[in-house]
């Protein structure tokens, strides 16, 4: 698969997705809702994995983050005015700055990789053998990613520091596809995790973590019961139990998109730069107005 092949499927995903977020009430539909926010899954880590694929074969790594930088200003507006809660005027609706589109993810991402590549440069890895070198090249990744990710945080980013993470590690691994592969599906399970986690022990559980004993008892709280969460909470849905699960555990589904990026025959394909810059603010945009539409 091509540049342009792996780039389309990541756009359709991204749409579907979109799609079912904007229109499908889980309410009334809750199976279609769950179909199509699990096809999203696919097009992020896709998307950041270009982000590598590009960093490694840009002229100009200051033109590359700032047209990230610029497509999310543009894209913003659109973005706000799509994912709005339908009660709030345009006005309110278009200047959310609570949650920044997925550009600006990418965009961090992109610095992280750069600064991680400027401390450390490729020959500095390809040519340290020794253990305290590795370790020097290991702290230094994650510390930038860290410090970045917590901003990606801060501003509220689509997917904040887990877009980061992923971004850095499918950078890391960069050398060989499959061990790439399998650091960024790692990464997806332990962030995704992580998430899970912290939402249902801390949020709706309110629940301590003391010592060990009560690291693992949560632990194992959350993977066999934080899927009946959804079940439990929203019996209007008429969830299933894998339903419920699968609402709980909808980022794992993204481990699909290594097997897909195994596939990746490292050619451009098709030269359409700026399309996928654009269809993004313009698919939000056209979202937006089919919302007003339907009331």
């Amino acid at each position: 698969m091509s540049v342009y092949v792996l780039k389309m499927i990541a756009i359709i995903c991204m749409l579907i997705d979109h799609m079912g977020a904007i229109f499908i009430n889980p309410n009334q539909n809750a199976s279609a809702y769950l179909d199509s926010r699990m096809i999203g899954r696919l097009a992020f880590p896709i998307f950041c994995f270009m982000i590598v694929e590009g960093y490694s074969h840009t002229k100009n790594v200051a033109n590359y983050f700032m047209r990230l930088v610029c497509f999310g200003l543009i894209s913003e507006i659109p973005f706000d005015l799509a994912f709005s809660d339908r009660g709030l005027t345009i006005k309110r609706a278009a200047f959310d700055w609570g949650h920044q589109n997925v550009f600006f993810t990418l965009a961090i991402g992109l610095l992280t990789i750069h600064v991680i590549n400027w401390v450390c440069s490729e020959k500095f890895i390809s040519e340290t053998t020794n253990f305290w070198g590795k370790a020097g090249y290991a702290f230094v990744v994650i510390f930038v990613t860290t410090v970045l990710g917590y901003l990606a945080d801060r501003l509220g980013t689509d997917y904040g520091h887990r877009g980061v993470w992923l971004i850095s590690m499918l950078y890391v691994f960069k050398k060989n596809r499959y061990w790439q592969a399998i650091a960024g599906a790692v990464t997806v399970f332990i962030t995704t995790f992580m998430k899970v986690y912290d939402v249902y022990i801390y949020r709706i559980c309110k629940l301590e973590t003391n010592g060990f004993r009560g690291l693992v008892t949560n632990i194992s709280r959350t993977l066999l019961d934080a899927g009946s969460y959804y079940k439990k909470t929203y019996p209007n849905w008429h969830l299933t139990s894998r339903q419920s699960s699968s609402f709980m555990w909808m980022q794992m589904f993204a481990l699909i998109s290594f097997i897909i990026i195994l596939f990746y025959n490292g050619e451009p394909g098709r030269k359409k730069k700026y399309f996928f810059y654009v269809f993004y603010p313009a698919h939000l945009m056209v979202l937006f107005v089919l919302k007003l539409i339907a009331g």
